[in-house]
């Protein structure tokens, strides 16, 4: 009898092994033809990604993905020499991003100082019923269902001499506008706020207030905490009213009584 158990419950074992070993790699196999179509759709909207994508792998853990190369877009170029990609892929569950090399952006606008990261990871959760594109209709559906939500647990960016870091929530409200809040943390605020203020033109004055501002707030870790606030179109600081937000106005919102076109028609004659 006992060796009937024994032998039973070892066959099971098996059985459930194999399942599972099956059923990992048939996920990781869609996982793959997922990333190759992504990297099909980039390009077709002048997104390139010149480098090496490896096929998903981790098994039996968590899945992953690695690339290494460089990432295109009209206004500039990401140069990334590993990105890490792992988590299940599966609606409202995480999924973590890792540069743990670094990057090189050379990209529009961005001051010479931000360009280079020492590190970065950035954490999210797979939104559930995510629509495929970012028109009105899909996008109110989304939001009616309940589903449009953006979370954000976990975002790095680590520079020589300063760091960034953020958790972020947001959802659209029934006017497809962003609502939620984000909280920031700076290390070594005043570089930071230095090298922006320089890169903008600020004067002076105005430099020396906003670094007043950051002295003033709370601090963890030696890091200046900013507990931002999306709400009604404004944003906030805390309490404070910083300015108000222009409306998105995604791909076919209803505009006059007729659908937006790309282009607002000439005024009448």
């Amino acid at each position: 009898m006992t060796q009937k158990f024994w032998g039973g419950l070892a066959l099971l074992l098996i059985i459930l092994g194999s399942a599972y070993t099956m059923g990992w790699y048939y996920i990781a196999g869609l996982i793959d033809r997922e990333a190759a179509r992504f990297l099909q759709e980039q390009s077709a909207k002048g997104l390139h990604f010149d480098g090496l994508l490896s096929p998903a792998h981790g098994f039996p853990g968590v899945f992953q993905l690695t690339y290494s190369g460089r990432i295109e877009a009209p206004d500039g170029s990401v140069t990334l020499p590993r990105l890490d990609i792992s988590g299940l892929p599966f609606q409202g569950q995480p999924v973590t991003v890792t540069a743990p090399q670094g990057l090189v952006a050379d990209l529009k606008d961005l001051p010479d100082y931000f360009r280079a990261l020492d590190y970065a990871v950035l954490t999210f959760i797979i939104p559930k019923n995510l629509p495929p594109d970012a028109s009105y209709a899909r996008l109110k559906i989304w939001q009616t269902e309940g589903d449009a939500r953006l979370e954000v647990p976990s975002l790095t960016l680590r520079w020589p001499d300063a760091s960034l870091y953020a958790e972020i929530s947001l959802t659209l409200t029934p006017d497809l506008q962003p609502e939620g809040t984000a909280m920031l943390g700076l290390t070594n605020h005043n570089f930071f706020v230095s090298v922006l203020a320089d890169h903008m033109g600020l004067p002076d004055k105005n430099k020396l207030l906003i670094l007043t501002t950051l002295n003033a707030l709370n601090k963890e870790n030696g890091a200046v905490v900013l507990p931002f606030r999306i709400q009604d179109q404004a944003l906030y600081l805390k309490i404070l009213r910083l300015g108000s937000l222009p409306a998105i106005l995604w791909p076919g919102t209803p505009f006059l009584g007729r659908e937006r076109p790309d282009i607002p028609p000439a005024p009448p004659q």
